[in-house]
């Protein structure tokens, strides 16, 4: 997976640039970013549909064979927007998937009580990739803009037979806890269950989005305030860096703030994060830019696992049904991804890409105090009302 990530982290960074080149404006880039988001959120209705009894190795594996379209596509056809339109459709899915298998894996190998922890192991894993990810495709890319796809390409490909490798030498002895086969069901009796999901779960549902959202901010605008940074001070690419590096530290900052409630303290832990951001956005100075979106990050590395756990823990009581709450979850994130760089465009174009944060904060800010206020103290899932829908649409035989 650390490999996969780290593959993913070289496009999610080089993509943008290299799209902003041809298309020449940050709104139009985001359009274009959004799209993929667009087709994983169509994604995550199938995945959630037709898969639910899948393992997360068959999500894995097909997450690194359609990935590797990804790189593929923007290397050899070309920059035209109907092909990137096609790239960013194999990004949406791709990314999907991924997402899928780590849900899985933790649901299927992992103890309920581990979740925080498991989700502050991969969160810290994928953080070290995306740390990585973009330094290599900031020296790359100052060297040729189609450099990073050529490596990314490699990543995929040495990810997919270590995940063979690995599989055949040591998959027969994990024995996953798999869900029962999926009953068949409608598009529409899928919307009805993440609707009474929904109402019970929105407030964790709304602040996944909210954080996704200020991520894709990052993925997007930022990529382009790295590069323009760079050009001013020595300091500037490090950008992406600040704020992925204190995610590495999210395995234990994550295992002793769990005790306190895993939304609760996600929720505080992102209001501060938004916070920082805001004011990283007016600072005139570089390195206090770096420090401010440092700090930012440090909390949302907190903020961001414990509502995945927050999320995990709701996956395992709903059982049979619970590939319905990751794929009602992956809706949230897929949203932010279509939201996130459409708004950031749009802000960019008007106030520039650093001020960008500081609109960014804000909102996440507004919207985690309103749903920390708005929150009931305990979520209860419908699991009766699901019991009895199961009965009506016949999905239990």
């Amino acid at each position: 997976m650390f490999i996969v990530a780290l593959g993913d982290a070289v496009m999610a960074y080089s993509a943008p640039v290299y799209i902003e080149s041809f298309v020449g404006s940050p709104f139009y880039m985001g359009l274009l970013l959004a799209s993929s988001s667009v087709v994983g959120f169509i994604a995550d209705v199938v995945i959630g549909k037709i898969f639910g009894n899948k393992n997360y190795y068959f999500f894995l594996f097909w997450t690194i064979i359609i990935g590797l379209s990804f790189p593929l596509s923007l290397l050899t056809l070309p920059p035209l927007i109907p092909l990137f339109l096609l790239a960013m459709s194999s990004w949406g899915i791709y990314f999907e998937l991924m997402e899928f298998s780590s849900f899985h894996f933790v649901s299927e190998v992992e103890r309920r009580l581990d979740n925080a922890k498991s989700w502050g192991t991969i969160y810290s894993f994928k953080s070290c990739a995306y740390l990585v990810g973009p330094l290599i495709a900031s020296f790359l890319i100052a060297s040729d803009t189609k450099f990073p796809f050529l490596a990314a390409t490699l990543f995929f490909l040495f990810s997919l037979l270590a995940s063979l490798f690995f599989h055949l030498t040591l998959g027969r002895k994990v024995h996953p806890h798999l869900p029962p086969p999926p009953p068949k069901r409608t598009i529409l009796d899928e919307f009805i269950i993440w609707r009474l999901l929904f109402r019970h779960v929105w407030p964790v549902w709304l602040f996944t989005l909210t954080a996704i959202m200020v991520d894709a901010t990052f993925w997007s605008v930022g990529t382009l305030l790295s590069e323009e940074l760079k050009s001013s001070h020595p300091f500037g690419g490090w950008l992406i860096t600040a704020y992925m590096a204190p995610n590495l530290l999210a395995i234990i900052l994550v295992q002793r703030a769990a005790r306190w409630g895993k939304r609760h303290i996600a929720f505080l832990t992102g209001i501060i994060s938004g916070l920082f951001l805001f004011v990283a956005g007016f600072t005139t100075s570089t390195p206090l830019l770096l420090l401010f979106v440092f700090i930012s990050s440090f909390f949302s590395g907190i903020a961001v696992p414990e509502i995945l756990a927050a999320s995990e823990d709701y996956i395992t009581r709903l059982r049979g049904l619970g590939n319905d709450m990751i794929a009602l979850e992956r809706t949230a994130s897929s949203l932010a991804y279509i939201i996130g760089p459409i708004l950031a465009g749009a802000f960019a174009g008007v106030v520039g890409n650093q001020r960008t944060l500081s609109l960014v904060g804000l909102v996440s800010t507004t919207l985690a105090v309103a749903i920390l206020i708005a929150t009931p103290r305990k979520i209860l899932l419908p699991q009766k009302a699901l019991s009895q829908l199961e009965e009506k649409l016949k999905l239990v035989k």
